[in-house]
């Protein structure tokens, strides 16, 4: 019986954390981002933003929406501890409604950077980022149809997106 309880008072704790997690995006407001210490400031804002639209449908709160993608675009634009690679085989966004794709894949490159710490790692920093644009990808019918999206789903599908990735990243000299 208690494990029964447990597990109903679980799942109904992760109902409502996502649901809060949902509705939950605050930023402050009027965001500086001129000096380096105003990068360090919102550093916290930044997985709280990507979280927050990976999990936000995309038709709901469309200004909360707007607000994040400006967030996340130019704090990572900006930021000086941070160097998103985007390279054409794992992004080419050509559609200005696909344009949350990238916004994601800069958020999710820039979490993992902040997370480990470094940037020796771009293949693993790309993974995370083309997952996170998947993820929205496959969420979102208001996307238009992108065919190198559509490629990496497959690859990943038949196990074959990392090495994809690492042929596809610039070679360090």
């Amino acid at each position: 019986m208690f494990k029964a309880n447990s597990l109903f008072l679980a799942g109904v704790l992760a109902v409502l954390s996502t649901q809060l997690v949902a509705q939950g995006l605050d930023l402050p407001k009027n965001i500086t981002l001129k000096y380096t210490v105003d990068y360090a400031t919102y550093e916290p804002y930044v997985a709280k933003c990507v979280k927050w639209i990976e999990t936000t449908p995309l038709d709901q709160d469309k200004d909360r929406h707007s607000d994040a993608y400006g967030f996340l675009f130019n704090w990572v634009n900006g930021a000086p501890n941070v160097h998103v690679d985007i390279q054409p085989a794992f992004l080419n966004i050509k559609q200005k409604k696909n344009f949350p794709l990238l916004v994601v894949y800069m958020g999710e490159w820039s979490l993992y950077e902040l997370k480990n710490g470094d940037k020796s790692n771009p293949a693993q920093a790309a993974m995370q980022a083309i997952r996170g644009a998947i993820k929205v990808y496959k969420k979102g019918s208001s996307f238009a149809k992108d065919k190198n999206l559509e490629k990496l789903i497959a690859l990943d599908e038949k196990g074959q997106l990392e090495k994809f990735v690492e042929a596809n990243l610039p070679r360090k000299k």
